[in-house]
């Protein structure tokens, strides 16, 4: 891309941003249960929506939650450090590391992309997640890890505020704020123009950094895990309403009356039928000679129970979420090897993730880093995505075989490299403590010793001369 100044990349990057910001509003609504209503009866429209909102359901947000849950860092490794570093382990708590890793990683998950930064706090360096509603940056297309540059932009008290970040350099712009709602979660990036430099100069400046501190977390193709799927939620709402609707049909049936009543009593008064044959348990009607009544017959809604039902399970299928996060209740009479055949998916799907979002890592952790004044390789480590039982674990351990001790306390058992380092501080205590009470040893002496010992106690008088 050709130089530009940095109000060129602002305004190119805000349009950027504004071009992706509707597809992001509508998957957003889906993770937060409010996707499209279901088509039903326009002429009663008011009436109709509440059974329209009550067939939602967020199978949008258990798709996303089902990886998340499995995608945990267990530590960093620093340079050819094999244990913890200790400088990484505080950024990542200074940073509340496992909350801000999760959210960077939902966000990926959900629109296709997360967003991480390194920045300095008030105590040092931190890492933290910013939201793909105010962030975007644009990368090398030769050289996809390297960003050109990096937009951050939020609504504050009074005013918007962007930050345009480029390799070694900040800029800091402002611009009156017009929205009605004083707090708007948003800052109508695509209102374009009215931005000014902000009047502090030492807001902008050099950052020490070579490059951009935002780092892009990219799910395969750009692509949220539900985002291709959105009819089928759609379909599987709209059979979910016609539940609902058949169901509360049939709870008051139609009746029709088979025969001629009269239409008027006898004193000429017109008779109110409707009040007549009210229903209740305490009704009793009596009916003239001829005249019958006629009562709906209930509708079977098991065709529409399996309808939902499959469209559920190729939602599931599509998307690598097994059957039973879905739908908990059907798994129960499943097979252990239809289990675990189905949780093979999600367990590929989750690995898959892992290696996109280990090169953003091992990028973000070195730039807190560096504002830390440390200046190194880093590479990022994983729990399994496969979780097993402690059993399993256990059992595997003694399968191990010559696997060196923190190996099999990381790779085997799965715990994160900073309790391994203090397992290691215990296993050396514990031995120091062993040789510590062990006791002394006893030393036996021979037969032939204390023969020796009595030849050495014998006066050389009494040995004979030469």
């Amino acid at each position: 891309m050709p130089d530009m100044s940095p109000m060129q990349w602002l305004e190119y990057l805000s349009e950027k941003l504004m071009y992706r910001l509707t597809e992001m509003d509508r998957l957003r609504d889906y993770v937060t249960n409010n996707p499209p209503l279901p088509e039903g009866a326009t002429q009663h429209r008011d009436a109709f929506a509440k059974f329209q909102k009550l067939s939602r359901t967020n199978f949008a947000e258990l798709s996303i939650e089902a990886p998340s849950e499995r995608i945990r860092i267990a530590g960093f490794r620093v340079g050819g450090e094999d244990t913890d570093n200790d400088s990484a382990r505080r950024l990542w708590r200074r940073s509340r590391g496992g909350s801000v890793a999760s959210d960077i990683h939902r966000d990926a998950l959900t629109y296709g992309y997360g967003y991480g930064m390194a920045a300095k706090g008030r105590s040092g360096a931190i890492l933290t997640h910013e939201s793909p509603f105010g962030c975007i940056t644009e990368h090398d297309p030769l050289e996809p890890t390297w960003v050109d540059a990096g937009l951050k932009i939020w609504r504050g008290r009074d005013a918007d505020h962007a930050v345009l970040h480029l390799p070694g350099y900040v800029y800091r712009f402002v611009r009156e704020a017009t929205a009605p709602v004083p707090y708007a979660p948003t800052v109508e990036p695509w209102r374009m123009g009215g931005w000014e430099p902000d009047p502090d100069p030492l807001k902008s400046g050099p950052t020490g950094l070579d490059r951009v501190p935002i780092v892009r977390f990219e799910n395969r193709d750009g692509v949220g895990v539900f985002a291709k799927h959105t009819d089928l939620l759609d379909r599987i709402n709209w059979d979910i309403l016609q539940r609902l609707l058949i169901t509360a049909m049939q709870a008051f049936r139609q009746r029709a009356i088979k025969g001629e009543l009269p239409e008027k009593d006898e004193e000429g008064n017109v008779i109110d039928y409707a009040a007549m044959f009210t229903p209740g348990p305490d009704a009793l009607w009596t009916l003239p000679e001829g005249v019958d009544i006629w009562e709906s017959q209930p509708g079977d809604i098991q065709a529409v129970l399996a309808g939902s039902k499959d469209d559920i399970g190729h939602f599931a299928a599509l998307t690598r979420t097994p059957m039973a996060t879905l739908m908990p209740g059907d798994g129960q009479n499943q097979t252990a090897e239809g289990a675990a055949f189905a949780r093979e998916g999600l367990v590929f799907k989750s690995e898959d993730c892992i290696e996109r979002f280990t090169s953003s890592w091992d990028v973000l952790m070195p730039l807190g880093l560096a504002l830390d004044g440390i200046v190194t390789e880093v590479q990022t480590q994983w729990k399994p995505a496969e979780r097993q039982s402690l059993s399993e674990r256990f059992d595997a351990l003694t399968k191990a075989g010559d696997l060196p001790w923190r190996d099999r306390m990381t790779d085997v058992l799965g715990y994160d490299a900073a309790r391994v380092d203090q397992m290691e501080i215990n296993r050396a205590r514990d031995a120091e403590m062993a040789r510590a009470l062990a006791p002394a040893p006893v030393v036996v002496e021979s037969p032939d010793a204390e023969d020796d010992a009595e030849d050495s106690t014998e006066d050389p008088a009494d040995e004979p001369s030469v």
